[in-house]
């Protein structure tokens, strides 16, 4: 894997619509130019769609019987990964519906399109919904043996803070460990992700930042064409 910036979520081509930018590069992360950053797909797939169980907005109790964050964090990767090794010839299908029973896409769109989002008429708001949740999916149906390997997850602590806690892991790859933090706080029965945030990149404020650079000269109408036709570009790759 060479030492590469973060990747953006688009591609450009001659007579392509502009590519969403790069965020700003980030100061190379401690341990020289072998530790690089994780690819976009990796970066989505390992934490974000493994852990994301539930509207990121509101703050109930945690029910007692809930695990400690590092513990509950380290389940949902399991588990994910214990779906692809276990043989069944609809592993892929059964992966896909897991991860969309226990994902918000819907808030995540939401956040990911900022102030943008309170202007859109419930239909645009939904096919934003719909093209973001076919990028995100794209990111790790691309290639879902190399991102759910729970062998290479390792789960180091949990940082409580105000009942918040801030879960540290490494993302073990052949030439670079990947420093990862995921940032939860309480729900009915189960913790619930604020953010990840990965070689100190926060990956939903990421995904703002490129879509209002966009949205500054394009409409919310290309967005939703660009990331399908980026989702398809993905998918194309898989084999």
């Amino acid at each position: 894997m060479s030492a590469t910036a973060p990747a953006s979520a688009f591609d450009s081509r001659a007579g392509a619509a502009p590519a969403l930018p790069t965020p700003t590069p980030r100061p190379p992360p401690p341990g020289g130019a072998g530790a690089t950053r994780a690819a976009a797909p990796e970066r989505f797939g390992v934490v974000l769609l493994a852990v994301l169980v539930a509207p990121l907005v509101g703050r109930p109790a945690l029910a007692a019987e809930s695990p400690p964050a590092d513990v509950f964090v380290r389940a949902q990767i399991d588990e994910l990964a214990d779906v692809l090794t276990g043989g069944a010839p609809n592993r892929f299908e059964v992966l896909r519906a897991r991860v969309r029973a226990v994902a918000d896409f819907d808030g995540f769109a939401a956040k990911a399109l900022g102030k943008t989002w309170g202007t859109l008429a419930a239909e645009e708001q939904q096919r934003f919904k719909t093209a973001m949740q076919g990028l995100l999916e794209s990111h790790y149906m691309n290639k879902p043996g190399a991102i759910f390997d729970k062998n290479k997850v390792v789960v180091k602590e949990a940082t409580p803070k105000d009942g918040s806690a801030a879960v540290r892991l490494t993302l073990k790859r052949k030439d670079v460990d990947v420093g990862v933090v995921v940032k939860v706080h309480p729900g009915p029965g189960a913790w619930i992700v604020d953010d990840v945030v990965i070689d100190g990149l926060s990956l939903l404020e990421d995904y703002r930042s490129q879509f209002q650079t966009f949205l500054k000269k394009k409409t919310v109408a290309e967005l939703i064409a660009k990331l399908d036709a980026k989702a398809k570009a993905n998918l194309g790759k898989k084999n």
